[in-house]
């Protein structure tokens, strides 16, 4: 809001180190509609974002990881949930942390990951 600001009073440079800053601070707290709107605030002040890092090598916490390895066994996010103790809300939003860090697109892909990973 505050690198918003800087923009409509005319102070570019200043809008953009703020607009950065809070584009990548967004990024990482994957908070996706506020990335978006720091990206177009960037944009209005002739910059550009800077591309988004690779997250593949970013860790799975240790929930992350057992809730992708009941995914993998083809478990519904209710009996993961029932599972793990947790919320279906809490394992959808694991789940996506790790197609996120892990450029997966599918539930298929998640299971071949953990597959070919125990077949070592």
């Amino acid at each position: 809001m505050y690198g918003a600001r800087l923009r409509r009073s005319g102070q570019r440079v200043k809008a953009r180190e703020q607009l950065r800053t809070a584009h990548e601070a967004f990024e990482e707290m994957d908070l996706t509609a506020w990335v978006l709107h720091a990206a177009d605030e960037l944009a209005a002040t002739g910059a550009k974002p800077r591309a988004c890092r690779p997250q593949a090598t970013e860790p799975l916490t240790s929930q992350e990881t057992r809730v992708a390895l009941h995914a993998a066994k083809g478990m519904p996010y209710k009996e993961i949930a029932a599972a793990l103790f947790l919320s279906p809300k809490t394992v959808e939003h694991h789940l996506s942390s790790v197609y996120r860090k892990r450029g997966f697109r599918s539930r298929a892909e998640l299971a071949g990951s953990f597959r070919t990973r125990e077949d070592d």
